[in-house]
């Protein structure tokens, strides 16, 4: 039984690597965009929540329905959707410790895509325990 859930519209962007420019590193349009929009629409959802954010040592189950892409990396899927939680502070980082356990599963179908995540679990912040 999830604590949390939220759900976001439309086909996942992998993560992508910074290109080189002449003078500076960026993101693809691409995925900048897709970034902006699931950090502003995962902010949204959180607002009202009655939860102390960020979350940290915590389970989390990503299911995407719909027609996604199939031929991406699921390190890439997963890392997009991990940063995302991270610049919309839900999290308070994507490392071992903060995300102690992550599934993703496909659910490939004619629907349009959707991409539900569900925090299944928080342990309790290592500075907090006694």
């Amino acid at each position: 039984m999830p604590i949390l859930s939220f759900t976001l519209y439309g086909d996942v962007v992998p993560k992508a690597r910074p290109r080189l420019g002449s003078d500076r590193a960026y993101l693809p349009p691409k995925y900048r965009h897709w970034k902006n929009n699931a950090i502003a629409e995962l902010t949204k959802q959180r607002e009202g929540m009655e939860v102390n954010f960020p979350l940290h040592g915590v389970a989390i189950a990503i299911v995407l329905r719909g027609k996604h892409h199939r031929g991406s990396d699921i390190d890439n899927i997963a890392g997009s959707l991990l940063d995302a939680l991270v610049q919309a502070h839900i999290l308070k980082n994507d490392n071992m410790s903060a995300v102690t356990e992550l599934s993703i599963r496909l659910h490939h179908g004619e629907d349009e895509p959707k991409i539900f995540i569900e925090i299944l679990s928080e342990m309790p912040s290592p500075h907090t325990q006694k």
